[in-house]
C-alpha cells in the first residue's frame, strides 16, 4: 500500500454559490437603515370635488420645514385652482 503525504496549512478554500445574494441583501439592509434614519416620511392627501379641493399632509417628524412646505403646497394648489376657474381667452 502506498501512502501520499499531503501538507496543508489548515486553511480551506470553499465555494459559496449564494454569496452574491448575501452581499446584495446586506447592501439592501444598509440602504434601508440609511433611509430610515435620514429620509423624512411625508404623506400628502388631496381630495378634489367640483369647485372645492382639500389638501392635508402628515409627517412623523414635525419641523419648521414641514410647515413651510405645507404652506407652499397649499399656495400652489390655490394658484392652480384659480387658473383653472378663470376662462381662457
Amino acid at each position: 500500500m502506498q501512502y501520499d503525504e499531503v501538507k496543508a496549512s489548515g486553511l480551506q478554500l470553499t465555494r459559496s454559490p449564494g454569496k452574491n445574494v448575501v452581499y446584495f441583501g446586506s447592501l439592501l439592509l444598509t440602504l434601508g437603515v440609511f433611509f430610515m434614519l435620514y429620509v423624512r416620511e411625508r404623506r400628502v392627501w388631496l381630495r378634489i370635488r367640483p369647485g372645492h379641493a382639500l389638501l392635508a399632509m402628515s409627517s412623523a417628524k414635525h419641523t419648521i420645514d414641514f410647515e413651510k412646505e405645507f404652506a407652499q403646497h397649499a399656495q400652489a394648489l390655490d394658484t392652480l385652482s384659480r387658473q383653472a376657474s378663470t376662462p381662457a381667452h
